[in-house]
């Protein structure tokens, strides 16, 4: 009978759901093991390798991700977020060794940062884009490392599958922008990225704001990365993003 036939469907529709969250949560593990092989410099004298040395702390990475890596849940809401892309990171530059970092935080609100070679490489990556900050008074240096080792500290370590899919994330899809959540300016930053629309663009809004090229009032807004890549946020100091400027993937098929 056709209701002993739907009743199956949906019991196996959970099943279903939980095992494709488990795989790709196994999945993303592994992909954080095998970064650490792809962070070899390029070859000097390549585009890959003009990229890496000449990107600048707070230069703006942003990427859209392969939805169908990320599991079902995590795919949804990755999808659920306005705009061409799905994520953004701020570059960190190490100014001992002069490396190139960028800082992301995930949809499930951990934070980690990988190494701009590594994400050139990433095969999750589906299109990657830059917008550069010209700031003639600069005085991020000390501020923007603090930064990034208080977030990872705050908000790094294995997060189950689940948290991404927090209503907060699917708020783009049934609510006006005026009703998005968004977490008290004073609360920690762990809290902002557990209950933000996009904790990748609220990890960039609390950075920039950390440094002083955002007003801090600004910490209580619900941002998207399109805030950032398609529009003009209010920076100050003369902080100013130049053009968005695409940048073809080192794991791109060269052309035929």
């Amino acid at each position: 009978p056709r209701h002993r036939l739907a009743l199956a469907a949906g019991a196996a529709l959970p099943s279903c759901l939980v095992v494709g969250e488990l795989t790709a949560y196994g999945y993303r593990r592994r992909r954080k093991v095998e970064e650490r092989r792809e962070e070899a410099p390029f070859p000097a004298g390549t585009m890959e390798y003009a990229l890496s040395v000449n990107v600048s702390s707070l230069d703006l990475v942003f990427t859209r991700r392969k939805a169908w890596r990320l599991g079902p849940m995590t795919g949804l809401a990755s999808r659920s977020v306005p705009g061409r892309f799905d994520s953004v990171g701020v570059v960190v530059v190490d100014p001992m060794s002069g490396n190139a970092r960028i800082l992301e935080a995930e949809l499930d609100g951990s934070v980690s940062t990988k190494s701009f070679e590594a994400k050139l490489r990433d095969p999750d990556c589906a299109e990657l884009a830059i917008r550069s900050l010209a700031w003639p008074d600069r005085k991020e240096g000390e501020a923007i490392h603090l930064f990034a080792t208080t977030a990872v500290l705050q908000a790094d370590g294995p997060r189950p599958p689940w948290r991404a899919a927090v209503d907060a994330r699917f708020a783009p899809l049934f609510a006006p922008r005026r009703s998005w959540p968004a977490a008290p300016a004073d609360a920690s930053l762990a809290a902002k990225l557990d209950h933000a629309v996009s904790p990748a663009a609220t990890l960039v809004l609390e950075c920039y704001c950390a440094v002083g090229a955002m007003p801090p009032q600004h910490r209580a807004s619900p941002y998207l990365p399109a805030d950032f890549a398609e529009r003009d946020p209010p920076l100050r100091g003369g902080a100013k993003l130049l053009p968005l400027v695409s940048v073809r993937l080192a794991n791109a098929p060269g052309p035929s």
